[in-house]
């Protein structure tokens, strides 16, 4: 019997083409993001879905270890643990904890543009840099739409040229969809690395081995984001 690996998700919205194909977005869980990419590292992989019980779409995560079950008792006594899940789990990642850490005024998108705007242009392809760097939003179906563009937690650091020509240009310069894919996975990470930087730096502590449990919460309901409402990811 062939071993089955899947990855849980949320239907969205939903699309009929002329031809009556029907084209879905499905939002998938954070905690499995590594495994999607695994799964379906390439556009046009054949996929099979699905409907998930309520019981097992709040199964464990890929490591086998629930919120709950990893944070409590065992993260109360080894700080280190609570480190490891929030990592593994996301919880950086989470655009819900970019919205609540902006709204607290802890790290904005003010200062996260001003930011991105001090770094080096990530472009690539057949272009070379020229110009000031400023920052591009890497648009998603989730994160835009008409008349709405992506909060600066989206945006990579591209220099003038790039920026009009790669990115928001046509023909064979231009950037690819897997391009974009890449700029997407770069925004996230270096918007995930401020915000746990800005965190420790908010509980003035040098690493987050030293985060307890009792601080997060402490530091959730700070900014009106208690993990027990949202699953940690």
């Amino acid at each position: 019997m062939t071993d089955i690996t899947a990855v849980s998700g949320t239907r969205r919205a939903i699309k009929e083409l002329v031809d009556g194909t029907i084209r879905v977005q499905v939002d998938i869980d954070p905690r499995f993001r590594r495994q999607f990419f695994d799964l379906f590292p390439d556009i046009d992989t054949a996929v099979a879905l699905a409907p998930l019980s309520p019981q097992a779409a709040a199964a464990p995560s890929p490591t086998g270890q629930t919120l709950e079950s990893l944070i409590q008792p065992a993260a109360v006594v080894a700080p280190n643990r609570l480190a490891e899940f929030l990592h593994i789990s996301g919880y950086f990642r989470s655009p819900k904890l970019w919205t609540a850490m902006d709204a607290a005024g802890i790290y904005t998108e003010k200062q996260h543009k001003a930011y991105i705007e001090t770094l080096s242009c990530v472009g690539w392809g057949h272009l070379e840099c020229n110009g000031d760097v400023c920052l591009h939003h890497v648009k998603t179906a989730a994160n835009s739409g008409v008349g709405y563009k992506p909060p600066h937690f989206y945006g990579v650091p591209l220099c003038f040229r790039h920026h009009r020509d790669w990115a928001h240009g046509t023909g064979s310069l231009c950037a690819t969809r897997k391009d974009k894919q890449d700029l997407l996975e770069r925004a996230v990470a270096i918007t995930a690395e401020n915000m746990k930087a800005s965190i420790k730096s908010h509980l003035k502590i040098e690493s987050l081995r030293e985060l307890t449990l009792e601080k997060l919460h402490v530091f959730e309901d700070t900014i009106g984001l208690p993990i027990t409402k949202w699953g940690g990811a």
